[in-house]
């Protein structure tokens, strides 16, 4: 039969290997948050681009409509 001593070293084990792993998942979390703000910040500026590209072309339209 284990002695109380033995059982409460293994629960302070146990609780120190869950703090590990509740600060692992805190460091996850915040590393999926920076990365989908990188990604929402691509994503912003792709469609910046895509709108800048689609005014261009209708400019260009219009330039070669007069042209024509």
């Amino acid at each position: 039969m284990r002695s109380l001593v033995t059982r409460v070293e293994e629960l302070e084990h146990h609780c120190i290997q869950l703090a590990e792993e509740t600060d692992t998942i805190g460091e996850y979390i915040a590393l999926s948050q920076k990365q989908r703000a990188a990604m929402k910040q691509k994503h912003m500026e792709k469609e910046q681009h895509i709108s800048l590209l689609a005014r261009d072309k209708e400019e260009m339209k219009v330039l070669s409509a007069r042209v024509a």
